[in-house]
């Protein structure tokens, strides 16, 4: 016998004003198992947006711990923030910037600002797709290596499809990282 707890916290709040959106979400899910096999399983995600007709600031961070029996098998943090420049326009120039730890691949610390462009690839009452681009300094301190730099370019997609209006969507974000001086130095991510 194997008690299992399960948690799922979901806030969503739109307001906006004649000159300024805000808009943010959390999301927060828990997963505590005991028995044969003690597991914790914590997963947190918010995003925070602050928009107004020349300029837009996106802000993403999602943290995820996995412990089994004692053990911690992972505990990452990876946060975006972005800031645009006229986002209403189809194409727009952006500021990127990723901050990325990772106790699982042993990344003390991840910096990867950057300058680049936005644009809208689609865009109606149901359903937005949005890729953003910036070339980055990557600047990385792993456990074993201090000083790690290289350049990057950053790219993703970002979809939100209204399947059944205020009951059910589909949004994703498809993440590469991609290295400038070394072609096997990549990283895909994606975020369901």
């Amino acid at each position: 016998w194997v008690p299992v707890f399960f948690v799922c916290l979901s806030m969503r709040s739109v307001s906006a004003q004649d000159s300024l959106g805000v808009q943010y979400s959390l999301n927060a899910r828990g997963t505590f198992k005991e028995g044969q096999l003690n597991q914790t399983i914590l997963s947190i995600d918010g995003n925070y947006i602050l928009a107004s007709q020349y300029w837009e600031t996106d802000f993403f961070t999602n943290y995820k711990y996995l412990k089994t029996n004692g053990r911690v098998g992972e505990n990452e943090l990876f946060s975006r923030v972005l800031i645009s420049i006229l986002p209403k326009k189809s194409v727009f120039p952006l500021i990127g910037y990723i901050y990325y730890k990772s106790e699982f691949y042993q990344i003390q610390r991840r910096h990867t600002p950057g300058l680049g462009l936005g644009w809208r690839l689609f865009e109606n009452q149901l359903s937005n797709i949005k890729f953003n681009a910036w070339l980055a300094y990557d600047d990385t301190d792993f456990k074993t290596i201090s000083g790690y730099n290289t350049l990057r370019i950053n790219a993703f997609l970002v979809g939100n499809h209204k399947l059944m209006p205020d009951k059910l969507s589909l949004q994703y974000t498809l993440y590469l990282l991609q290295s400038i001086e070394e072609r096997d130095n990549y990283i895909w991510r994606i975020e369901p």
